[in-house]
């Protein structure tokens, strides 16, 4: 069983990779990948250019000479392979190549790849050194000297310099550089002071240009010393006499600077950069050997080692320094260079040819484009669009039939150039097929819809994956989603599933149809309407209960508490008030008024014995009942309860009431009439 299971995985791998079917690609060059150049002989015949391209169907190539087809030149080339044979190289055959890679990625159309230019110099140098004058040199000993080579024969490669001592036609060696004697890279011969053995009887001096490539050595420009003794020979300061000038380089290549200071005694060089700092060998600066400090290597140059450096030369007589400006230059710079697109239908593709000079140089011309290898007008139209000073391309409205080309452009400055190549590859962009409704508001028991299919180009196999909350489900879909790999059915059903995980369905489901050049999105909210309620755990719900209700309690016995404070305040307020009965509210009767009219007031006096000067012991009728006879209603009543005591009923002699309370507790002082009432009564009225 898994013998056959390692067998079915690969299997099932390799159908899906295939279920994409082939897809046509315009061309894209692998080789060459940058501007080359090369220095040829004619011993170096045979010699091989390569090209190589990716696309489909599978490119084939041509080769173009000085732009445009080779005509006489010693070469052939394979349009299968790509490989162009130089069968023998001379003059003629000098000059630029440029491969073109092509197939029908589009019905009909010839999509076409350029490479970057390949340039062939012919090695060579001049037969004869076209000055062959003898000259004599007249100098003094201890003096400064420099024997310049004049007219020299062109070389290719650069030649390199060495001076020889001859005689007539014999060489007799080289003047090698020493602390006193030094060759600059101009090819001039410089003495920092002569002494009178610089002149050899019957030997004079040329110069000698070595070409590495053909290795050959020409001699030219001979010069003879006369030299006049001085004795002592003087001593002289440091004094510069040579340094590079122009000091232009080109950009990531290593630039060196040279300086020669002349002196007796020998001068001691030393070097500071432009931040006037000294300078030391290190892995950006290197003093060149046998050149006594003479020559500065800096290594990689960048545009900010531009700037001013200073040579100083010193002696025991004196010292003297020169100043050397470092001008790093450039071809063009790419910002944005061009990069091959493929891009959906119905979509706009943007190419951008975005290059700069060097710090501190003039701007750049517009670029000059091309399409499928082919010259292009910079001019706009309803399916090209040139903005950005030329600098960027918009190809509008793609349509895979007749939009599927390539593109390249060419930025050049007095310097050299940059090019670009890059191809459009159109491709029928993703369709939903289906997608279930998109906001759905569900209630337990309901089944989530989720399904979303679709279609993209039969190059491309699609690819789904899901993205909920904040995470993205490649492999499986989200929790709780029920998943169809082959009908790429998904739903959810609500009816198992618990209230907690009922609630975490609710959010926005994302469902990503992809490829690496395409995507689209289709996003269905779900909302639950009705959302479970959770009951706390049971240890903290009785305690928020018990705690809620104590709370209760307490607010009810303080509202209880602050009501019968009220009522007893009110009570005490009325206390001493006379309450006044309907018929008195009626009529509006002031109860105090009443009394004080009325003299209550003097009545309820105690009387003394001046009070009553007509009284006599034994009081009233004895046979008087008061309780019985005599109605008083509540003010009777009311007076006979008063202290617990008693009222006896008593007449003065002339006929008047009088009333005698008696207390149960004390022998009574005090005589009072409990009501105002008419002296003059009688007793029968009474």
């Amino acid at each position: 069983m898994a013998l056959t299971r390692a067998f079915i995985c690969p299997l099932l791998l390799i159908a899906v990779l295939h279920s994409a079917q082939s897809q046509n690609k315009p061309p894209k060059i692998l080789k060459p990948e940058a501007p080359q150049s090369f220095d040829l002989g004619p011993d170096d015949s045979p010699f091989m250019l390569y090209c190589e391209a990716e696309g489909e169907p599978k490119p084939r190539y041509r080769w173009e000479f000085n732009g445009k087809p080779a005509e006489g030149v010693a070469y052939t080339s394979d349009p299968v392979s790509g490989t162009l044979t130089i069968t023998g190289f001379t003059e003629r055959e000098e000059g630029s190549y440029q491969c073109f890679a092509e197939n029908e990625a589009a019905p009909s159309t010839i999509v076409a790849a350029m490479s970057p230019v390949t340039t062939l110099r012919l090695i060579m140098m001049e037969n004869q050194w076209p000055d062959s004058v003898f000259k004599n040199v007249p100098v003094t000993e201890g003096s400064y000297l420099k024997l310049t080579c004049d007219n020299q024969p062109e070389s290719v490669p650069k030649a390199q310099y060495t001076w020889y001592h001859v005689s007539g036609d014999d060489t007799k060696g080289d003047v090698k550089n020493s602390g006193r004697i030094y060759t600059d890279d101009k090819g001039s011969l410089h003495f920092m002071y002569v002494l009178k053995e610089d002149k050899i009887d019957d030997q004079s001096y040329k110069c000698g240009m070595f070409n590495s490539r053909m290795d050959i050595i020409k001699l030219g420009s001979e010069k003879q010393l006369e030299v006049t003794p001085s004795n002592p020979v003087p001593q002289v300061k440091a004094t510069s006499q040579f340094h590079t000038n122009p000091a232009k380089f080109l950009r990531t290549q290593d630039a060196e600077l040279e300086c020669v200071f002349s002196g007796n005694p020998l001068p001691s060089i030393t070097w500071r950069d432009k931040s006037n700092n000294l300078i030391t060998e290190n892995g950006k600066f290197e003093f060149v050997a046998d050149s006594d400090n003479r020559k500065l290597k800096i290594k990689n140059l960048v545009e900010e080692d531009e700037g001013m450096y200073t040579c100083e030369g010193s002696n025991s007589v004196g010292s003297g320094k020169t100043s050397i400006f470092l001008d790093v230059t450039s071809g063009p710079i790419w910002i944005e260079a061009l990069s091959s697109q493929t891009i959906p239908e119905n979509k706009n593709a943007v190419f951008s040819c975005k290059a700069r000079p060097a710090v501190g140089e003039t701007e750049l011309n517009p670029p000059v484009w091309f399409k499928n290898g082919n010259p292009m007008p910079v001019q706009n139209s309803e399916k090209f669009e040139f903005s950005d000073n030329a600098k960027v391309l918009t190809v509008m409205n793609l349509n895979k039939a007749t939009d599927i080309m390539c593109f390249q452009c060419n930025v050049s400055n007095t310097v050299g150039y940059e090019f670009g190549d890059a191809c459009l590859n159109v491709i029928e962009p993703i369709v939903i097929l289906s997608e279930p409704q998109l906001k759905q508001e569900i209630t337990k028991g309901d089944i989530v819809n989720l399904t979303v299919t679709g279609k993209t180009d039969p190059g491309f196999v699609l690819r789904y994956r899901w993205r909920f909350g904040n995470n993205t489900y490649e492999m499986s879909p989200p929790p709780h989603v029920i998943y169809n790999e082959t009908s790429k059915s998904a739903y959810i059903n609500t009816t198992d599933l618990s209230d907690e995980e009922y609630d975490k369905i609710n959010g926005t489901y994302f469902r990503d149809l992809y490829h690496a050049f395409d995507i689209s999105t289709v996003a269905i909210e779900v909302i639950v309407t009705e959302l479970p309620v959770i009951v706390p755990a049971p240890a903290v719900a009785a305690g928020m209960d018990l705690w809620w209700i104590a709370l209760i309690v307490a607010l009810i016995i303080l509202i209880i508490v602050i009501i019968l404070i009220t009522i007893i305040c009110n009570r005490k307020r009325q206390e001493g008030t006379y309450p006044l009965d309907k018929k008195e509210r009626a009529n509006d009767i002031d109860p105090e008024k009443e009394l004080a009219d009325s003299g209550f007031h003097d009545l309820s006096r105690a009387p003394g014995d001046d009070d009553f000067p007509n009284k006599k012991p034994g009081g009233l009728n004895p046979n008087f009942d008061y309780n019985d006879d005599m109605d008083m209603g509540d003010d009777d009543e009311s007076l006979m309860e008063y202290e617990g005591g008693e009222f006896d009923t008593k007449f003065n002699e002339d006929g008047s009431f009088i009333g005698q309370y008696t207390s149960k507790n004390k022998t009574p002082d005090v005589t009072q009439s409990p009501m105002p009432l008419n002296h003059n009564a009688t007793e029968s009225q009474i």
